[in-house]
């Protein structure tokens, strides 16, 4: 029986349940069961703030390696965390993961703060459970950021160049009935308290939407999981006692058997309690029927998010979206059955514009539905990210690089939307939609003029 000789850190900031980066925290929980045994695995929960703490904590771990996992609304800290590490442990190789690991999108963050200069640093392109593993195999034989050249997935940070090392496709697992069932042991306190947990689905999205993160996948097969495999995490998740399963995959749309599969198990382990959250869409003429919409209608849905983002002609053709509004429409209707969907918007699609977004919102506030705005971000990995300069897009990197203009939101346009958008509030409310959020703030009427007649009541 071998001993753990060597320690690998994993580094993470705590952040709510939700799916933006569940695949990777899913795959940090499975790399106890995939790791070779000579390394033992540490887990260190960082500060948002306090980084001198951060640094104490990562020298009393006492690492041979700290891989530290990351996504797009804490790259501020991760620019912060890394810097002070650089200057208190500067020979500690320092591997970024997460979604946030692509050089370029790396590179615009720490431009926030002169550029990235730790000396040791490298960046993990891809999946967690691809890309972990052959790292502390090759680093259990050699050592030295030299030893990971040649390594999938790994690109290293060359300070005296500021140019980057090794190659920066992204690497998939091909194979997903080898990856194990998630642990037990949860790394987020966050979900703990939450009791929630995660049932991956699937990988990948067959759409290609040109903002969105599953641009990687481009050049990639959809990878579903197994129906028995589905089963046994549904089953370790009840024996954990969570309360809110979330379904890990781009769409339900896209495995609409593996949902029956959801179905069937939920009912046989009497799970009828447990809140389920997902998402679903695009929606287009060619979208799931009504049987298959059915069995989405027998689980205790909590959250349901839908990706509209716009009606705009030119936006969809530009984002390379299928949605078909009459679908859409009818879809919503259905759904609200048995659920309030969460219709998504963007605010500053390159091939929108303001009279376009405004068409959108009117359309969405039309429906029984709840409408969440997001500032445009430029996402790593999208399509619209590495097109950037030539849509003449302009960012905001220390604020999860939202977009302030582009070719047709010209200066100021963007934020004269979120103006238009705010003052919806002021008036009665006479749309069938029952809430409005923008950036995470909602506009919530119902308590605004209820606010307002206490007020006038005194």
């Amino acid at each position: 029986m071998s001993h753990a000789t060597r320690t690998l850190v994993v580094g993470f900031f705590p952040r709510p349940f939700c799916g933006e980066a569940a695949q990777y925290e899913l795959g940090l929980n499975r790399l106890p069961v995939l790791v070779d045994g000579t390394w033992g695995i540490v887990w260190v929960e960082l500060d948002r703030d306090d980084h001198d703490t951060n640094v104490r904590k990562m020298r009393d771990a006492g690492p041979d390696l700290v891989l530290l996992h990351a996504n797009r609304t804490q790259m501020v800290e991760t620019v912060a965390f890394v810097g002070a590490m650089g200057e208190e442990l500067p020979d500690l190789l320092l591997v970024l993961c997460g979604w946030v690991g692509q050089p370029a999108y790396v590179d615009a963050c720490f431009a926030t703060a002169g550029g990235l200069r730790h000396p040791r640093f490298a960046v993990a392109c891809g999946e967690v459970e691809a890309i972990v593993p052959p790292l502390l195999d090759r680093l259990g034989e050699a050592r030295g950021e030299r030893a990971l050249d040649g390594l999938a997935g790994i690109v290293t940070f060359e300070p005296e160049h500021r140019a980057w090392r090794g190659s920066a496709d992204y690497v998939l697992v091909e194979d997903m009935d080898e990856l194990p069932s998630w642990s037990a042991g949860r790394i987020d306190k966050e979900w703990r308290e939450s009791r929630a947990g995660w049932v991956e689905l699937s990988r990948g999205c067959k759409y290609r939407c040109a903002f969105c993160f599953a641009s990687c996948y481009r050049n990639a097969r959809m990878r579903r999981r197994k129906p028995e495999q589905v089963r046994d995490d549904i089953r370790l998740a009840a024996d954990e006692g969570v309360e809110v399963l979330g379904l890990y995959t781009a769409s339900v749309s896209l495995d609409i058997e593996l949902v029956q599969t959801v179905v069937e198990t939920v009912r046989e382990l009497r799970l009828d309690d447990v809140a389920v959250v997902g998402a679903l869409g695009p929606i287009d003429k060619k979208f799931i029927g009504a049987e298959e919409l059915e069995r989405l209608s027998r689980l205790s849905w909590s959250v349901m998010t839908v990706g509209l983002q716009s009606i705009t002609p030119e936006a969809i053709k530009a984002s390379r979206r299928p949605d078909d509004e009459e679908t859409f429409a009818r879809t919503m209707e259905y759904l609200s059955g048995f659920v309030t969907p969460e219709v998504e918007l963007i605010l500053g699609l390159p091939g929108d514009s303001p009279e376009g977004f405004r068409r959108t919102i009117d359309f969405a506030l039309s429906l029984p539905v709840n409408v969440t705005v997001q500032t445009f971000r430029l996402d790593p990995w999208s399509s619209h990210f590495e097109d950037r300069e030539r849509l003449g897009l302009r960012a905001d990197f220390r604020n999860v690089a939202r977009v302030t203009e582009g070719a047709s939101f010209p200066p100021g346009a963007i934020e004269e939307c979120k103006r238009w958008l705010r003052s919806l509030g002021d008036g009665p409310w006479t749309h069938r939609a029952r809430h409005l959020a923008l950036d995470g703030q909602q506009i919530d009427t119902t308590q605004r003029h209820r606010d307002r007649g206490q007020q006038k009541d005194r």
